[in-house]
């Protein structure tokens, strides 16, 4: 009680909903509470699990999906939900829906592992989960103790989008207020955790992480309506399918094959943050020793430097074994990206894939560089980066998408998080991706393998452009640029970096956990200042 009381001061009423045993009405004094209003309470808990609501769930459990109420229990700990606004009603629903309450919108607290969260979501087997009057205000509700209670919020998301029949009235004007700003306002205050569970149309919110099932399509428009308004017709599969969100837009962050798995996944994942920005985040020790060696690092690199390796060997040797997370593998592969532990404390993680583009830098890994990014700088994570990249990748139509702005935006994200920062650089830290990557930061400590390459361009390229005439000119150009390129290759090893001061140590690659989670430990006890927000968005 204490606890909760030094972590939510402004939530009295919160917390004794929280601390009230789940289902039981809390204790009266005699005689102020009629037995009618009792047995109308009890009437109505009856009616909402009669016949006619089982119907409705075998029907949702048909589907392969589970009820409001089952996917809460999968989320807290067990006994834990109170809900909030169960008799908010709307105007034209049956009896049987209004003992729902809502309109079928579910909002309430509850606890994972003990610690106290919000839970958002909406029932199925009410209207099909569409969004009306009812479910705005109780909307309303969850915005006004979120603002002022610095809860975690979890969604789970299904949902036919805007009700017709009650939104193409005026009435319409109240939703906007909710859905299109108060949700924002959430963002610098809140952790806030999604799973998408079925067909949902309609904006979303801005998340820490992102979780669907493989069958969900989420998209602000359905195909229905899409079709009447501009006569184009594609699947929801095409509009905003699971597929689509994991490959081309990288709106998610994991794809879990049914709800259990996707729930199961929301709860993993929240281990690894702080309850509010600013707060703690969780250590978990494990058997990993903080000193343990890996020799094989000394050996995982191919002896071809351009040949591509699968950088995640790398991280499951540095991390404690088996606490990766990655988000959204599939979108720009190019870049790995995810949370990790060190010594049981949560880091973010960006390591460069050369499995995919060489790993080059473009506008997608940008994009997803800077999402980390602002993970980092939110929840004081603190930040790894494991560089091997050749560049930024130049092409038309990089510089057609952005490209200038997008740079800028991502050297911009990099100084933001005043929090510690390990750059290790595994083998190419070449061109403006060098930087991009946290590598040299002047708050940041930088390490080298020796295999580690360090320059303006490649060798290859710098050559043609050095000795371009000579080696035009050449009886075998092509001996003469492999040479050149030699000498050029030989420049950009770490030594020099390290004896001007940019790189901080070349370090064996079997000492790399040690080092790195040392270094940690050595930046987390200072006190970083933290740099004023810069106007880029994340």
């Amino acid at each position: 009680m204490n606890r909760m009381h030094a972590r939510y001061p402004n939530c009295n009423a919160t917390r004794k909903m929280l601390l009230a045993h789940n289902g039981q009405p809390m204790s009266t004094a005699p005689g102020t509470v009629h037995k009618s209003s009792l047995d109308e309470l009890e009437r109505r808990k009856a009616l909402a699990l009669g016949a006619a609501r089982q119907d409705r769930i075998e029907r949702q459990h048909e589907r392969g999906q589970l009820t409001a109420h089952e996917r809460i229990d999968l989320l807290l700990d067990a006994g834990s939900f109170r809900q909030m606004g169960r008799f908010v009603f709307g105007e034209d629903l049956a009896d049987i829906d209004r003992t729902i309450g809502g309109d079928g919108s579910v909002f309430g607290f509850g606890t994972i592992e003990d610690r106290p969260v919000a839970v958002a979501t909406t029932d199925p087997t009410v209207k099909g989960s569409s969004h009306g009057d009812a479910g705005t205000r109780v909307g309303r509700t969850q915005a006004r103790i979120l603002q002022k209670c610095r809860l975690p919020l979890f969604e789970l998301r299904q949902g036919g989008g805007a009700r017709i029949t009650e939104m193409i009235s005026s009435k319409f004007a109240g939703v906007g207020g909710h859905s299109m700003g108060d949700r924002y306002v959430f963002g610098p205050k809140h952790v806030i955790l999604e799973a998408w569970l079925g067909d949902y149309f309609g904006p979303q919110t801005i998340a820490d992480y992102i979780v669907t099932t493989r069958s969900a399509h989420a998209s602000i428009t359905s195909p229905a309506l899409l079709e009447v308004a501009t006569g184009q017709r594609h699947s929801a599969d095409e509009l905003g399918g699971s597929e689509v969100h994991a490959r081309v837009t990288g709106q998610v962050d994991g794809v879990a094959e049914d709800e259990g798995a996707a729930i199961a996944q929301l709860r993993k994942v929240f281990s690894y943050y702080p309850s509010y920005p600013g707060g703690a985040a969780p250590r978990r020790l494990g058997d990993d020793s903080a000193n343990r060696m890996v020799p094989e690092l000394r050996t995982i690199l191919p002896e071809n430097p351009n040949r591509a390796f699968d950088i995640r060997k790398v991280l499951n040797l540095v991390l404690d074994k088996g606490s990766f997370i990655e988000f959204s593998p599939d979108f720009a592969r190019n870049l790995v990206t995810g949370l990790g532990r060190m010594d049981g404390w949560p880091v973010g993680i960006v390591a460069n894939q050369s499995m995919a583009v060489a790993g080059t830098i473009d506008t997608a890994a940008m994009i997803k560089a800077r999402r980390m990014l602002a993970i980092a700088h939110l929840y004081s994570i603190p930040f790894l980066s494991f560089l091997d990249t050749p560049g930024v990748l130049t092409t038309l139509e990089q510089e057609h998408s952005r490209l200038i702005s997008e740079i800028y935006a991502l050297a911009a994200s990099r100084l933001r998080p005043a929090v510690p920062k390990v750059a290790v650089i595994v083998r190419k830290g070449i061109g403006f991706a060098y930087p991009m990557m946290t590598a040299s930061d002047p708050e940041s400590l930088t390490f080298a393998w020796p295999s580690a390459r360090i320059a303006f361009t490649g060798p290859e390229p710098a050559a043609r452009i050095v000795y371009g005439r000579e080696i035009q000119a050449a009886d075998d150009p092509t001996a003469l640029l492999g040479e050149r390129a030699e000498e050029m290759r030989a420049l950009s090893t770490p030594r020099l970096a390290a004896e001007l001061g940019h790189v901080d140590a070349i370090i064996d690659p079997a000492e790399t956990r040690k080092i790195v989670i040392r270094s940690l430990d050595a930046l987390r006890s200072q006190n970083l200042p933290r740099r004023r927000s810069l106007m880029f968005t994340t």
